[in-house]
């Protein structure tokens, strides 16, 4: 059990690594409240997703979890993507935490990470008509 911990500790510390917004109210530089207004990675769907990526990575050691997820230092996660971000994390120019945004934000994350999407996830890109 106490394993399992350390490496969801391990994995979230690495998540918040790669955030650079995250980084910035970490350290007092802007607000929680900011970072809402302008990026979607606040936002509880963004939570959820790294989550459900989370699950493939576990069995990584430390180096290579860290290897793996700096790419999510070159998601644009700012509000105004709307090419990446309408229809998949927003509907209507508002974040939603609805099963299929989470499962498409999902998708954006373990793409830049360079992770094979399960079935079910590549059915949500066809059905987006992404890829």
């Amino acid at each position: 059990m106490h394993e399992r911990v350390e490496k969801a500790v391990d994995f979230w510390e690495t998540v918040a690594e790669n955030m650079d917004e995250w980084q910035l109210v970490h350290v007092g530089k802007i607000t929680a409240g900011e970072v809402r207004q302008d990026y979607i990675n606040s936002h509880a769907l963004v939570l959820h997703a790294p989550g459900r990526t989370g699950q493939t990575l576990l069995a990584q050691t430390r180096s290579a979890l860290r290897q793996t997820l700096n790419p999510l230092k070159k998601i644009d996660w700012r509000r105004s993507n709307t090419s990446l971000w309408e229809g998949r994390a927003m509907v209507g120019g508002r974040v939603s935490k609805a099963q299929r945004p989470v499962l498409l934000t999902t998708n954006v994350i373990k793409q830049h990470l360079g992770l094979d999407l399960l079935p079910e996830e590549r059915r949500a890109e066809d059905a987006l008509g992404t890829d």
